[in-house]
């Protein structure tokens, strides 16, 4: 047995809870997995498809699961419980209750821990306000999945509850549980996999209609947008803005009769065979009674409070948590945010943790990996992900191509949460610059790199002077680093829409962010404020949502509110898109008085000058079915957030970028900081549009995924590689073209030779080698 100060304890054995015990016994650490149900996976295996991309959630993750149970180092304890835990951070003492089959308690242990991560998911209640679940033909969201699902009930077949037949119509019902009196806040999920159910189902059987009944179609992640425009145009499925009043019984019938009210307040009635009410998320009730037992800080709907700047860290230090008790969210934040709680809990017990056994899986190659990193972008992000390895005693090398750190954060003034965010980056970058194991290179730029995960070399080169360690203008110098995390962030789109650029008082979200800290008499001056939503976003050149876009509008448009409670402030919007959280900011912006107004994307605002200079807005308003000219002070642009120049950074560390010109992940869903290529991460904005919050997360996530590769005694290689017969071999070199990790080399004869440490045992060149001289060997 291993010391047990050095191990940590992990509550809750869902899709969060399982990447936290990977991510930390990869990095040396020794983890107890503690899980109330009788099985691991959470309700990620019950899943029949998960979107973007309709993966099979248990197939993907399958060898998660049983590495999980099967590591030398966690110890699984299912049926089991959490009753107490006392001590303080790196030295905690978890009271742990066993319980056998039957739910009788069998046994009471105790263990000695240095961190806690609770990764205790969420659970999913039918209000009481919805009596219409008593119905045989009304059913939770997760009940539709079990249905779809292959191994479940129906064997993947379609059909209705009352009479098993299949259904000619289904009508999904949003925000069930969600955004009501009870629950001020968005689930964040429910529209998506509302999307994927009716799309797949629709898939299944083109005779079937579907139709969503919703409020606003919050779809902000990555791809998301492009999946719900498919679902409308391609599959068909229908979506009704509306609000639904009541689900009734058809008389002699097993249908149902839907009453809604549309945006002009028209009452409809139509008739389903089945209904699914899209089920919200919230705290688990044995995690929020655990965590009110241990004196942590909840909010108001129970989840645990965080900071935007230390997202995964509680009110007790060294106790951390990720996934849906920090806040509903997706697989992918769920997955990320386990990686934070996994790199905060290795900072907490950094010296005392121990060196990992080599996995007996993996072959050594010898050659321990280089103790550094090197880290792309300056910005939050990037000094994040800095300083976790840095803290961990890993050299840093630090490479950002402007002449100071702090990026676009320099540029704002508060988070979603009211923290202050300068103060918070000039914290950061003091920590950077005085650090002794971080190297900075400003003015500076990845100019050629090579290697392979664990031993890399790359050529900074100095654009001008600066902080750069003495170097001058046009001078390089090559570093050694085993990992390289990418983290250059994205830029806000230049535009000329509505008048910027043409009329002084058009600004864009970061000038209004100035004007609140600096000029607050012309604000009090102002009579009339509007904000224009969706600028350059959700457009056929630029088919996603910038996802931070409504929530800075409305903390913002609240700040003008408090400055000039007499001004009358309009927020011109598509879909509000205050998910999580954020949507107490909606909430709080309508009691304001703040107004807001729909517009279609084919009905955009129109923007004028009077002849006196003077702005009018002219907008159809939805609900009321005609235009309104509004005559504002100013207009703020809630524009995109588009990628930088991610081409020419992919093409030199061979990383693909995906069509909407962000880095491409390994895996959407369940690998959403890896890249294929091994030891090389991703965080931030360069990823995709992001709040502070989850920027951090994601920084935080990729420096543990570096730290899985650093802590190694031995850099491994894959299961198998690709080994060339030199015999067979015509030196056509189809090989070295398709590798996309780089691992096949030409070799003074000009022939290939593959570089094992390189090389994923993928196999592609294994298909296309026209001679069949290569094939992968243990």
């Amino acid at each position: 047995m291993f010391s047990t100060v050095r191990s940590i304890l992990v509550v809750g054995g869902g899709i969060a809870g399982i990447q936290a015990c990977l991510d930390l016994t990869d990095s040396g650490c020794f983890v107890y997995l503690i899980e109330k149900s009788a099985f691991i996976g959470g309700k990620t295996a019950q899943l029949d498809k998960t979107y973007p991309v309709n993966d099979c959630p248990f197939c993907i993750r399958h060898n998660e699961y049983i590495e999980c149970i099967s590591r030398a180092n966690i110890e699984v304890l299912t049926l089991s419980e959490v009753k107490n835990i006392k001590g303080d951070s790196g030295n905690f003492h978890a009271t742990i209750i066993q319980h056998t089959s039957s739910g009788e308690e069998e046994k009471t242990i105790t263990l000695n821990v240095g961190s806690v991560i609770l990764a205790t998911g969420f659970d999913s209640e039918v209000p009481s306000y919805c009596e219409y679940i008593k119905f045989p033909n009304v059913i939770t969201s997760m009940e539709f999945e079990r249905i779809m699902s292959l191994d479940g009930p129906c064997g993947g077949h379609l059909i209705r509850p009352s009479d098993r037949k299949k259904p000619r119509n289904i009508a999904w019902l949003q925000c069930i549980g969600s955004r009501d009196i009870k629950h001020d806040y968005c689930s964040t999920v429910c529209c998506m996999y509302a999307v994927k159910q009716a799309s797949l189902a629709r898939r299944q059987n083109r005779m079937l209609n579907t139709s969503i009944f919703f409020m606003d179609m919050r779809v902000c992640g990555k791809d998301h947008e492009r999946y719900y425009n498919r679902a409308k145009d391609e599959d068909e499925v229908r979506f009704v803005r509306s609000g639904v009043n009541s689900v009734i019984p058809v008389d002699g019938t097993d249908d149902l009769l839907i009453r809604y009210a549309d945006e002009q307040g028209k009452i409809s009635e139509e008739i389903y065979d089945m209904v699914v009410l899209s089920l919200g998320l919230e705290p688990s009730g044995d995690a929020v009674k655990l965590a009110r037992g241990l004196g942590i800080s909840l909010d108001k709907n129970n989840f645990v409070e965080t900071g935007s700047f230390t997202p995964v860290n509680t009110s007790i230090p060294g106790i951390y948590v990720c996934g849906a008790f920090n806040a509903p969210k997706d697989i992918s934040e769920s997955i990320t945010e386990a990686g934070a709680a996994a790199c905060a809990s290795l900072l907490n017990i950094a010296e005392l943790r121990y060196t990992a056994p080599l996995d007996v899986s993996v072959a050594k190659t010898g050659q321990k990996p280089v103790a550094a990193g090197l880290v792309v972008g300056g910005g939050v992000s990037g000094m994040v992900s800095t300083l976790c390895l840095a803290d961990q005693g890993y050299n840093v090398f630090l490479i950002e191509k402007t002449d100071k750190l702090g990026g676009h954060a320099l540029k704002l003034r508060k988070t979603f949460k009211g923290e202050d965010v300068k103060s918070y980056v000039k914290e950061l970058v003091a920590r950077v610059e005085n650090h002794d194991f971080i190297d900075i290179y400003l003015n500076s730029e990845v100019r050629d790199t090579d290697g392979y995960a664990g031993n890399f070399k790359s050529t900074i080169s100095i654009l001008s002077s600066g902080l750069s360690l003495g170097l001058s203008s046009g001078k390089t110098k090559d570093i050694r680093h085993g990992v390289t995390i990418i983290s250059t962030g994205a830029n806000p789109l230049k535009t000329d829409e509505y008048l910027y650029g043409k009329n002084p008082r058009v600004l864009s979200w970061f000038r209004l962010d100035k004007m609140l800290s600096e000029e607050p008499d012309v604000i009090k001056k102002a009579n009339v404020w509007v904000f224009i939503l969706c600028v350059g976003s959700r457009e056929p050149e630029r088919p996603y949502c910038s996802k931070i876009c409504c929530s800075n509008a409305l903390r913002n448009a609240l700040e003008l509110k408090n400055t000039n409670p007499d001004m009358e402030v309009y927020v011109l919007y598509r879909d509000m898109r205050t998910y999580g959280l954020t949507e107490n900011l909606y909430t709080e912006a309508r009691e304001q008085g703040i107004v807001f107004v729909r517009y279609n994307h084919n009905n955009r605002p129109v923007v004028e000058e009077d002849r006196d200079g003077g702005l009018q807005v002219q907008i159809l308003d939805n609900l009321l079915g005609e235009h309104i000219i509004i005559q504002p002070d100013f207009i703020t642009l809630q524009t995109a957030i588009v990628p930088g120049n991610n081409e020419n950074l992919g093409r030199l560390f061979k990383l693909p970028v995906d069509q909407d010109g962000f880095f491409k992940e390994a895996h959407k869903k369940f690998k959403p900081v890896e890249f294929s290529a091994k030891g090389i991460y991703l965080a931030g904005l360069a990823h995709y549009p992001k709040p502070v919050d989850e920027a951090i997360s994601q920084a935080q996530a990729a420096a543990a995924k570096a730290v899985t590769v650093l802590s190694k005694e031995h850099i491994a290689t894959s299961n198998e590689v690709a080994s060339i017969d030199l015999k067979l071999c015509v030196a056509c070199l189809t090989c070295a073209r398709i590798c996309t990790s780089g691992a096949v080399i030409i070799n003074g004869m000009g022939k290939p030779y593959v570089e094992p440490a390189k090389c994923r045992g993928c196999g592609i060149c294994v298909v296309e080698c026209p001679v069949e001289a290569i094939s992968l060997e243990p």
